[in-house]
This record gives structure tokens, sequence and C-alpha cells, in this order.
């Protein structure tokens, strides 16, 4: 396996915007090159000039789609970050979000005002709706023409999936509304909850009535009534084809998923975390009411369906990591971190003070002080005299976010940090070293095309291509 570079580390920012397409940024000037360097729209000083250009260049990759966003909070960024490319009308426009007189508006690349500044804040959603707040609670709904959706002021506006979870001004209760301003859930309901599930998933719920799991799924809305204050947690995740949900409620939880099935578990649980067809459970030593009583709390594993895996025997256990070629589960044990199997046989012998997930038929492991790698048959790949494995460091705050990141990069590299100065080497699978200590920044989640890499080399940004031999 050898290191490519494609484009020359030359640039001061670059981006990914097609498998085939980079917006760079030079000395405050940006253009949009090809996977070869070529200019494809040359270098322009004005941001709104190259919108303009772009149009005849990444239109035509985007024939099947009638909307497109390219935006710093979107799936792709943008060209210049803090702006949001929106395709309106076949031409491409620009929204930025700009502060006049101490109150914030949102203009176009033309100039126009799309939202008067008469705001506190505003937040440019990734549809082009924009929500315009004010001090005293009222929040206004536009479209990115700049005309207001909603007639009546809310005190708040969420948008979940195509639809706006809204709270009344009268009653302070809320409810749901499509993007026309039709009701679509009655405004009855004490909170409203984005779970983050996909297809406008929320939970409604009402303190004084039996709460209700309302959700919907490509428009259709499903119900689902699971008794007096029960209480929902998403469980979805990026690689599962079926959402589950775990409720709880006083002496009763499940696992539910989209079509109103439910599940009941076999134990009480005070916490879940899921990863693809595994959850990773916490079981407290007793419960007051909703309050778990939690000093030595013990973890294990059950699958979608609420069947135990792994029994909740471990003082810690991590569910996260991938299937190649079977799930292994780093558990911790008086301190200690080993690794297990599905089964529950221990593969490593607890011995590491910190050991993260396995992805890639590899493992980083800690003695305290240091990382290195290993395989799950115990080979030692790489030994702990590393700062980090991966773009995570010992300091970082341990939570799902932490121990979801895949240390391999493109499923076939793996940076490595031999201290703080913060530069790194790329690896292989097996620990050989593809590069020196030379790399200062790489963005893996919009560089993962066709085993491109995006880098920053001595404060200068470019691409990598990952070859065979």
């Amino acid at each position: 396996m050898k290191l490519r570079t494609i484009i020359p580390f030359q640039y001061d920012h670059i981006h990914y915007l097609d498998k085939n397409t980079y917006s760079v940024i030079l000395d405050n000037k940006a253009a949009i090159i090809d996977l070869h360097g070529n200019m494809l729209v040359p270098f322009h000083s004005d941001r709104y000039e190259l919108a303009r250009k772009a149009l005849s260049v990444i239109q035509p990759l985007h024939d099947n789609f009638p909307f497109v966003t390219y935006s710093s909070n979107g799936p792709n960024s943008s060209f210049y970050p803090g702006d949001y490319f929106f395709l309106r009308d076949d031409s491409w426009i620009v929204l930025q979000e700009e502060i006049r007189n101490g109150r914030t508006g949102v203009v176009d690349n033309s100039g126009n005002v799309i939202v008067p500044f008469e705001y506190a804040y505003v937040a440019i959603f990734s549809d082009g709706t924009i929500r315009a707040s004010d001090n005293k609670g009222h929040d206004l709904l536009f479209d990115y023409h700049g005309k207001q959706l909603f007639s009546t002021p809310y005190r708040n506006i969420y948008k979940t999936g195509d639809y706006f979870a809204v709270c009344s001004q009268d009653n302070l209760n809320y409810g749901v509304l499509d993007a026309k301003g039709n009701t679509v859930l009655p405004f009855e309901f004490d909170e409203l909850d984005n779970t983050g599930l996909p297809d406008g998933f929320v939970i409604p719920k009402n303190y004084n009535k039996p709460a209700i799991g309302v959700f919907c799924v490509k428009g259709e809305w499903k119900w689902l009534h699971t008794g007096l204050q029960a209480m929902m947690y998403g469980l979805e995740d990026d690689t599962a084809n079926d959402p589950r949900l775990y409720i709880r409620q006083l002496d009763r939880h499940w696992l539910a998923d989209y079509g109103g099935n439910k599940w009941e578990l076999p134990e009480m649980y005070y916490n879940a975390c899921r990863c693809g067809r595994f959850v990773q459970v916490s079981r407290p030593e007793s419960f007051e009411g909703y309050i778990p009583f939690v000093s030595n709390p013990k973890s294990g594993i059950i699958d979608v369906f609420g069947n135990v895996v792994i029994q909740v025997i471990y003082d810690n256990i991590i569910v996260f990591g991938d299937d190649k070629p079977i799930r292994y589960f780093p558990v911790c044990i008086n301190s200690l971190w080993g690794l297990i199997d599905e089964q529950n046989n221990i593969v490593i012998a607890p011995g590491y003070a910190e050991m993260l997930p396995c992805y890639s038929g590899t493992v980083p492991v800690s003695d305290g002080e240091k990382w290195g790698l290993i395989q799950p048959s115990g080979k030692i790949i790489l030994d702990c005299k590393y700062e980090m494995i991966g773009n995570r460091s010992s300091s970082h705050r341990r939570g799902p976010e932490y121990y979801a990141n895949n240390h391999v990069l493109a499923g076939k590299v793996i940076p490595v940090y031999l201290d703080r100065n913060g530069c790194f080497a790329l690896t292989d699978l097996n620990g050989h070293f593809l590069s020196d200590f030379g790399f200062e920044k790489v963005h893996p989640y919009r560089s993962l095309h066709e085993d491109r890499l995006l880098l920053r080399r001595n404060g200068k940004w470019g691409v990598i291509q990952i070859t065979a031999d």
C-alpha cells in the first residue's frame, strides 16, 4: 500500500464538493478544481461571483436533485465557511447571516435582504428555511425568498424532518406544523423532543395524560401508547436500518420500533446505547421512581429485540466497533480492560489501562501513559509508545462520540501521533508506516471518497490517494 499526492499541498483550505470536484482557497480567493488539480472555475475574491460561476460546474452533477445545499453546517462544506449555498430557480444563491447596528438579518449574494435586520438571532436550516428570534420570545419562519411562512409568531420553532415543532404564545403548549403552517399535531403537549431519528421523529409528552410516542415515517404518522409517565430514548445509529427506542416506566420497560411493535425487556436498565444490532445497557443497584441508585453499576449487551447477548456483569463495556469478521467488545474488570467476543469468550485477558473499539481488525490500547495497537488475536502491531492512535486523545471526554469515532480512515490507514506537537504519520493495518510524522490535520468524514484523504501539511492543504503497491 502506498500514498500518492494527487492535489499538491499548496492551499489555505480545501473542501470536498463532489467525488471529482473540490473548492480551494488561497490568499483569500476561492476556486474550483477537479481531482487532478485542473482549474474548473478560476480564483475569485468575490464569493458571490464564485457562486454564480460554480453553477455550470456543479449543477450537472445533481440533475436528479431539484434542491441542493452546500453549507459549512451541512453534509458538504461550503466554498466559504459561514455561507449557505442553495440552488434556487436554476441559479446558485448564497445566504449569509450579518449584523447591522446590533441587529441580525440575512442577505443573499445579490445584496437583497432576505430577513430584515430586526432580530437578536437567526438560524438557517439545511432546506433554506430561516428562523428569526427577537428578545421577547417570538420566533418567525421565512423561506429562502424572504417570504414569512407562518403568520403567527411562536415562542420556539424546532425543525424535525419535514415538520416544525412549535410552542404556542397563548397556552405555552407544543404542537407540530408542516411547512405550509397546517397543524399536524394539536397544541396539547407540554413538551416535544426531537431525538435525532430520521424521517421527522418526535416524542410528545403530556405530564397529565399517558405519554404517547408519535413519529413520522415517510409522511405517515403512527402512534405508540406507552402508559403513564413513560420515558423514551432513541437508539438509532448511522448503520441501522430498523430504528429502535428504549422505553422506561416505573415498573415496565421495552424496546420498540417504528411500527409500534414492542419487546419487553427482562430487567430494568437506566442507560442504553446502540451500535448496529447491539445495545449497550447498564443496571443500577436499585431504582427510586425514575431515579437510578448508582454506586457500582454493571454493564452488558442486549440485541435490538431485547435478548441478552452479554450478561450485565462487567464494570464497563463498549458496544461500538465493526463486524469484521465478528463483533468484539472491550470490557472492564477491576479497572483493567480486555476483549471478549459475542459468545462472551475472553479473547484478550484484562490487563490494559484503557482499550478502544475494534475496527478493521485493530484495537488501540493504552498502558496508562502511551498508546499502541493490537489485533484481537493478541498480536502486537504497535508498541505502547505513541501519544495517540486515531483522532482521539486521552484528554477527550469519554462518551458515545468518543468511542464511536473510528480510528481507521477509509478502512485502510491509521493516524499515529508520536508526541503532543500535533503531527501524525499514517500506517497500514499491520503497523507499517506509509509516511513520516508530517501531517497536521485530516478531514476524515469529508474525504473518504475513492480512498482519498484531505490532509494538511506545513500549514497547507492537499489530497492524497491510497493506492495498492
